[in-house]
C-alpha cells in the first residue's frame, strides 16, 4: 500500500512493501520498521534499529506529532484517499459553462436538443453535414443547455459556436 506523508511542509513517499515483516520504502528507499501502540497517545517505532517514542494528538486528518522535544504537524493519506481529492479537484475545475462548436464547416441538419434541456456527456446534440456525410455533434459534459444559437438548415463555419452548456 502507498501512502504519502506530510510532515509540516515536507512530502515523504511511503510504500509498504510488507507490514507483516516490517518493510517498506521512504522515498523509494528499503527500511525496516516496527510501529507499536504503548498506551493513549503514545507509540514507539523503530525505523533501520532506531528507536522513536511517538505521541499523537489532534483530529484526522492532521495531526499534532511530538517526538522529543519537537512538535511537528503530520497527515497521512493513502493511494485511494490522494485520487479521491484529485477527482474533487476536478470537479471543482470542471467550467460553468462550456460551448460546444462546429468542428468543421457544412449544413446544420437537425438540432436535437432545446434551451433548458438537461443532456449527458455523450448525448447527440446537433447533426452537421459535411461532404456529404451526416455528423453528429456530442456533448462533452452533462449538464443543461442554457443557449441554442444554432438553427437547422443554414450553413455553418469551423468553429462557430452552436449551443452553450451549463454544469448541472
Amino acid at each position: 500500500m502507498n501512502y504519502q506523508v506530510k510532515i509540516g511542509e515536507r512530502i515523504v513517499a511511503v510504500r509498504v512493501v510488507d507490514a507483516a515483516a516490517g518493510i517498506a520504502e521512504l522515498e523509494g528507499k528499503p527500511v525496516r520498521f516496527d510501529f507499536r501502540h504503548v498506551r493513549g497517545d503514545l507509540y514507539s517505532i523503530l525505523i533501520d534499529d532506531q528507536a522513536y517514542s511517538v505521541q499523537l494528538s489532534g483530529a484526522n486528518p492532521e495531526q499534532e506529532v511530538r517526538i522529543g522535544p519537537h512538535v511537528y504537524t503530520a497527515s497521512v493519506e493513502d493511494e485511494r484517499s490522494l485520487a479521491l481529492r484529485a477527482l474533487q479537484r476536478q470537479v471543482k475545475a470542471a467550467p460553468a459553462e462550456t460551448t460546444v462548436k462546429a468542428p468543421m464547416p457544412g449544413l446544420i441538419t437537425r438540432i436535437l436538443v432545446n434551451a433548458g434541456d438537461a443532456v449527458t456527456a455523450g448525448q447527440a446534440l446537433v447533426v452537421i453535414e459535411a461532404m456529404k456525410m451526416e455528423n453528429e455533434l456530442k456533448s462533452p459534459v452533462a449538464g443543461v443547455v442554457a443557449a441554442v444559437t444554432a438553427q437547422a438548415h443554414t450553413a455553418v463555419e469551423k468553429g462557430a459556436v452552436l449551443l452553450t452548456l451549463k454544469a448541472g
